[in-house]
């Protein structure tokens, strides 16, 4: 009697617990898909915010965040999110882990600029060693002040000379030190992107701006 009692609990713990692992999952599924939805939502609403303040279009994606496109100042500009994976070592059973990052990117198109590129990043303890050694190759405008703070790198010496003036250099400024964005010139457009942490309206409008007098400048050779 005790064996039939112990076999029928068992056969009614077997789906009990398989049901349980089922929901298990089921939840951090839901759980998983809410925060999701609740990011892309807050990614949106920035979006739209910032259109409202320039008139520039929100693009609806309805199965991951949307884009901000249209003219600013005379030049086509887009901006909007995309997430990157990295590899972030092996978990016990040998498999790869990976670590999903949101980041915001920005860009103005300067169909003008041809074939010029420069780049443009914060001067670091390692790029002020290798420029020590003579190891990192780069561009020094004759600006003390600016060559000191950041790694210029142009195949073009004089022509980024001629663009890095004044206000281009408050650009600079405003996109690589204030709100710590890397910054590329090329493929005709200028370009940035960051990982997004905090990026809002206020911030989207000091990117246009910072961009679009980058292009002019680009433009202008």
């Amino acid at each position: 009697m005790a064996d039939a009692v112990a076999d029928l609990i068992g056969a009614l713990m077997c789906p009990a617990i398989c049901f349980g692992i089922v929901a298990f999952f089921a939840v951090i599924a839901v759980i998983g898909f809410f925060f999701r939805n609740r990011a892309v939502n807050d990614c949106n609403d920035k979006m739209k915010a910032f259109c409202a303040m320039t008139g520039l279009t929100f693009n609806e994606n309805k199965s991951f965040r949307g884009t901000v496109t249209g003219n600013y100042n005379g030049h086509e500009a887009e901006m909007g999110y995309f997430s990157r994976e990295y590899s972030h070592g092996r978990d016990r059973q040998g498999f790869q882990r990976t670590r999903t990052k949101l980041f915001f990117y920005a860009h103005i198109l300067a169909p003008k600029i041809g074939a010029y590129r420069l780049g443009i990043s914060k001067e670091g303890i390692w790029s002020g060693l290798g420029k020590a050694v003579g190891i990192t190759k780069e561009v020094e405008i004759g600006v003390p002040d600016f060559d000191s703070r950041y790694v210029i790198n142009s195949e073009d010496a004089a022509r980024t000379k001629r663009l890095l003036q004044p206000e281009a250099r408050k650009a600079v400024d405003v996109l690589v030190t204030e709100l710590r964005y890397g910054l590329s010139i090329g493929d005709n457009k200028v370009y940035v992107e960051r990982e997004a942490s905090g990026v809002g309206p206020a911030e989207m409008q000091k990117i246009a701006d910072a961009l679009a007098v980058l292009a002019d400048a680009a433009e202008a050779g």
